[in-house]
């Protein structure tokens, strides 16, 4: 199971997962994207350094919550500082599924015609391990961050009875980017190594064509949050959607 303390010093914790098959596949919470200072994808450009406290979220009763948004529009740079500042680990799905493919669960290739890595059956092995993560961590009073496109209602779905099954509260937050920035971003991570993500411009597009809008999702459940919003604003909002759910 994650620690929260190890989350909390940038450490990313493992968990231990028995695949059908047998073999045990260690799961990581993702470490924090890189600094604002010189990382394009930040959403918060402004700030020297990161700022992960506020006393709201700190306080709030273990949440899940959903970064949903096409790529290089700064989820994940916010998602991970949500995190933080919530005291709960992050996890980002590209990470997983590579995990996931190096244990052997799933397929570690990239083509042929049963799709590899990118499968229906991979992403369903992929999705149903977070799934298994919000169920281990908000019980043990960890909220969780989960870092995924979430562009159509079927990868949305299994989360959806997660909050009445965990009697938590639930946060779809949407993040979006002007276009110009986007192609920016997903330039500047062709050199960049720890970049999980091999979204380009092409996958860009073909997403953003796949995209359903979560209508499934109550309002009161999500949140838009554009690129370039301050940090506090949004941890401000992120709390008030929070608080409001709890009776």
């Amino acid at each position: 199971m994650y620690g929260s303390g190890a989350a909390l010093l940038g450490i990313p914790p493992v968990r231990a997962l028995e695949t059908p098959g047998g073999a045990v596949a260690i799961l990581r919470a993702s470490p924090p994207p890189p600094d604002p200072v010189t990382d394009d994808r930040s959403i918060d450009p402004q700030p020297a350094r990161p700022r992960v406290a506020n006393a709201r979220l700190a306080a709030c009763r273990p949440a899940l919550i959903l970064m949903h948004g096409l790529p290089a529009s700064g989820k994940s740079w916010l998602g991970s500082r949500l995190a933080a500042a919530l005291g709960g680990p992050f996890v980002q799905t590209d990470v997983r599924r590579q995990d996931l493919a190096k244990s052997g669960a799933i397929p570690g290739h990239r083509d042929g015609r049963d799709g590899g890595l990118y499968s229906i059956e991979a992403k369903e092995a992929t999705y149903q391990s977070l799934v298994d993560d919000a169920r281990a961590e908000i019980p043990a009073g960890r909220s969780l961050v989960i870092d995924g496109s979430f562009l159509e209602r079927r990868w949305r779905e299994p989360f959806l009875g997660l909050p009445a099954e965990l009697g938590c509260p639930f946060l779809l937050v949407r993040v979006t980017a002007e276009e110009a920035l986007v192609r920016e971003r997903l330039d500047a991570r062709k050199t960049d190594p720890d970049e999980p993500s091999e979204a380009d411009w092409g996958v860009y597009q073909m997403l953003k064509e796949r995209a359903e809008e979560p209508e499934e999702v109550p309002a009161t459940q999500q949140l838009h949050v554009l690129s370039g919003t301050p940090l506090e604003e949004t941890f401000e909002r992120v709390a008030d959607a929070l608080e409001a759910q709890v009776d």
